[in-house]
């Protein structure tokens, strides 16, 4: 190791030299408006001094967290100087215009990682301009894993923030204007993997795997709203473009799943007689005011469809988008019946295995395969005349306002 008057602070910035990885160390930078990304050297007192070349073993065996410094100036704070980075290792020279700030505005970076892979790259399995990796022998949670983090504050009002942001496009620079893309591209702007393995015997791990979880440790909710996932248009003029939808805006493949998305009680504890968290769909009227009908289960499980208002209506619809059902809407002064543009099929009984015509199904109709001849049994009349006609009854009480029973309708 080189020692200067046995207080030595060092930075070190890898770069692929002649496929040698070795560290250099360079001088304090006085050139104004110059920002490079390679500035390292050790601090002696207050005064820089170049310390020339360092060993890549050197390198690898500075186990001093704290003797680590980096000699570079801060970036100049509000103009556009684009990028800056404190310590920059980049692989086969990617240049700084194609990274983020390369082509407008600041972007300053503390630490940052490139890479340039060339076409002559064919047998890679994932090349990483930065990458991270963690293993953990201490039981949980006191040792967890954690392979990247990023935490984002904000130190006074007015200000945003974000703990991860990437960018994947199809262009050669992370910002570039219209008509730069290249072909057959697939772009992944995030893969989460989990792996799971059998256990050496064979038998499955106890655990649990979680492609992706969003958890709040917030004391309250801001007046504008908490949102666990949103989703904006693909494209929008922002870009230099138009609006462009997403061809699907989440996807769930084929799989036996037990369900594709379960939707939780709105119970932070699941306690008696909650009923489920309700899905919306929103649509516009001709006032451009957003209406949003809702999906839901009571308590009991029972699901139920519930338009915006109780002047709104629920229709069915065939494949080709006509309305084959339609509810009354309640609430209105004018009686609408509900109507149906189709024929209807009931499910057919005997009248020996018709349900108990009682107070909860008063009003009911049902088809029965073994009805009396129409001229034998007439509208009204007791299903007590049988025959080999299928008939419409109904659940009445003619009889008595008690006395339930079915009848020919």
């Amino acid at each position: 190791m080189v020692w200067v008057n046995k207080r030595l602070s060092l930075i070190l910035a890898l770069c692929a030299i002649g496929g040698e990885t070795q560290a250099y160390v360079s001088k304090q930078i006085t050139k104004s408006r110059i920002i490079t990304p390679y500035a390292f050297g050790a601090n002696v007192g207050a005064t820089w001094q170049s310390l020339g070349m360092i060993s890549s073993t050197e390198a690898r065996t500075t186990t001093s967290a704290s003797a680590i410094t980096s000699t570079s100036r801060d970036p100049e704070w509000g103009t556009n100087y684009g990028v800056y980075t404190k310590a920059l290792v980049n692989v086969n020279n990617l240049p700084t215009s194609s990274m983020l700030g390369g082509g407008a505005g600041g972007t300053p970076q503390a630490l940052a990682g490139a890479i340039d892979i060339p076409s002559t790259d064919t047998g890679s399995f994932v090349e990483a301009a930065i990458a991270g990796h963690a293993r953990t022998s201490a039981p949980a949670p006191n040792g967890s894993a954690v392979g990247l983090f990023g935490g984002a504050m904000v130190n006074a009002a007015n200000t945003w923030a974000w703990g991860l942001n990437t960018i994947c496009t199809n262009t050669a620079k992370e910002i570039s204007g219209t008509k730069t893309g290249f072909n057959n591209v697939s772009c992944y702007a995030a893969e989460l993997d989990v792996n799971f393995r059998k256990l050496p015997d064979g038998s499955n791990p106890v655990g649990q795997g979680i492609g992706l979880q969003i958890s709040g440790g917030a004391e309250v909710v801001p007046t504008r709203g908490a949102y666990g996932i949103v989703l904006t248009p693909f494209g929008s003029p922002a870009a230099g473009g138009a609006y462009l939808p997403w061809t699907v805006g989440i996807q769930i493949n084929g799989q036996p799943s037990g369900y594709a998305l379960l939707i939780g009680t709105n119970s932070y504890i699941n306690t008696a007689n909650s009923p489920s968290q309700l899905i919306g769909f929103q649509g516009s009227d001709g006032t451009a005011t957003i209406r949003t009908g809702v999906v839901g289960a009571d308590p009991a499980g029972n699901m139920f469809v519930q338009p915006s208002s109780t002047g709104q209506v629920i229709y069915l619809r065939d494949g080709s988008g006509n309305n084959t059902f339609s509810t009354s809407p309640f609430g209105t002064t004018t009686y609408v019946p509900a109507v149906f543009n189709s024929t209807i099929t009931l499910k057919t009984f005997t009248i020996a295995t018709l349900p108990h015509c009682s107070s909860s199904l008063l009003g009911s109709i049902a088809i029965v395969s073994n009805g009396a001849s129409y001229g034998a049994g007439v509208y009204g009349d007791a299903l007590t005349a049988t025959g080999a006609v299928t008939r419409q009854v109904l659940c009445t009480n003619t009889s008595g306002p008690t006395a339930y029973a079915w009848a020919y309708n």
